[in-house]
Order: C-alpha cells, then structure tokens, then sequence
C-alpha cells in the first residue's frame, strides 16, 4: 500500500494538463487512456533521476493538453492538492518495464483506494541524463489496457534568467536556455497570495505556456496580480515539458508527460 503524500508532488503540473472533454448527460465516457509522468528530480549522489509513475484510466474521456504557446491564464493553486482516489483504473500487467540507456527497471503497481499505480519499489529513482530517451514496455492485461511499447525523449535541462517585477504597467520578459530539440514546451508560473488568503499562503497563480526558443513574455494586465501580492507569498516554478500521445485504437490512447522543473524536487 502507497499513501497519497507522494503522490501529489507530480500533481501540479500534470493539473493543468489534464482536460475532460464535455459530454451529453446519456453518454457514459468509454475510453482508456494511460497516463506516463516522468518527473526530474536533484538527488546529491546521483545528479539527476526519475521515478516513472503510469496510470490506466478506464471510462474516462480524460486528455493531456498542453498549454498554448504563448498564452497564460489564472489558475489556482493549492501546495498539496488532493488525490481523487476512486477513478476507475485499468491493470496493465503484472509489471512494465521502463529502459533508459541501458538500465531497465520493473514498475510494480501499488494500490491508493480505487487506483492502481505502477512504478518503482518506494524510495527507488532511476539515474539519467535529462533528454535521454524513454521506453515503456506495458504487457498488457485480459480485460485490461492491451499491450504496447512505446517511448519519450524526456525534458532537457535548463537554466533561466531570475525573474523580478517589471514596474507598474509593464509586461514581464522572460529567457532561459532554449530547447536543443524541438517538440518541447516551456512554461511559467508566478504563484502568490491573493486577497482570499487569510495566511498570506500562495494560494492563485499566472500560468503561461511559451513556444520553447528561450524567451517571452507576461503582458502587463497577468503581471500586476503577482506584483502587487505580498513579497513573502510570491515564487517562480520554471517547467520544460515534453508531452507525447500515441494512439493504440479508437477508443485507447498512451501520454507521456516529462517534465524538468526550476528548482528541482528533491527526489521522494
């Protein structure tokens, strides 16, 4: 049995990612849909690792989608947000295979209320090079997800810029290293206290989305919130993201989500 705790620190990220497509009230969603999040995390020793998490949603009209490039919204933000634990989910196996280089490690499913979770043994991360490529190998199960291989290049490194207010009515510029390859997407989120907190906890955020070429920009009327927010509640989380769907049959997909974040995690 695996509590929930960890599981939430890949959450933020992948929340506002995920969409349900709206559907007629006679309509019982019918799709599968798996769901690979590969997080970066700083370990002293190792420098840089992974811990693959994939879960198997079943009756579900669940979909990856990333941000526009070069847009941002409002959005709110929660430090440990809640873990819906009684989403259908599908078994996949009795183990799938990651392999990175020439490594490959079992993750084994672990079991949080109605979910079912794969990855690997509590407290183990997977050394690797940020932009290395990923392979997932899912066996397949009767009744199950079916079986596919499939991979990812994960999210490279980055270093960005410090970001500081710009003055009263003027957008904010951003840079930082730009992607090696294409396919990616950066994306930014000035988080902060707005006047519903009662602690002066960060609790809204301008998220934005930016075509991964080592600058852009927050226009004017976003920055203002965060601005003018208290100095102790404002913060800056910096997230290159590789998202890759692959199509299994008309009703099956498999998305990939790596992401490679500023500041790093410290590894679970």
């Amino acid at each position: 049995m695996r509590s929930s705790s960890s599981l939430r620190r890949s959450l933020p990220a992948l929340a506002l990612l995920c969409t349900a497509a709206c559907v007629d009230t006679l309509d019982i969603p019918d799709a599968r849909y798996g769901v690979v999040s590969v997080t970066t995390y700083a370990d002293d020793i190792a420098g840089t690792t992974m811990a693959p998490e994939v879960i198997f949603y079943d009756k579900t009209d669940l979909r990856i989608t990333p941000p526009g490039a070069d847009s941002c919204r409002f959005a709110t933000y929660t430090a440990n947000p809640n873990v819906n634990t009684n989403s259908f989910t599908l078994g996949a196996g009795d183990y799938l295979l990651s392999t990175i280089r020439t490594r490959t490690d079992t993750l084994r499913p672990y079991f949080v209320g109605n979910l079912t979770i794969y990855r690997p043994p509590t407290g183990r991360t997977i050394p690797f090079t940020p932009g290395d490529t990923l392979t997932l190998q899912v066996p397949g199960a009767p009744a199950g997800f079916p079986a596919i291989t499939a991979n990812v290049r994960t999210a490279e490194a980055f270093t960005h810029e410090p970001v500081t207010p710009p003055a009263d009515g003027q957008p904010l510029t951003l840079t930082w290293t730009p992607a090696p390859q294409p396919g990616s997407l950066m994306t930014f989120a000035l988080r902060y206290a707005n006047s519903f907190s009662t602690d002066q906890q960060p609790n809204e955020q301008v998220f934005c989305g930016f075509t991964d070429d080592g600058s852009g920009t927050i226009p004017a009327e976003y920055v203002e919130f965060w601005r003018n927010a208290p100095v102790a509640s404002r913060s800056v989380r910096a997230i290159r993201l590789r998202v890759k769907e692959v199509v299994i049959d008309s009703r099956t997909r498999l998305a990939f989500v790596s992401t490679y974040g500023v500041p790093l995690l410290t590894a679970p």
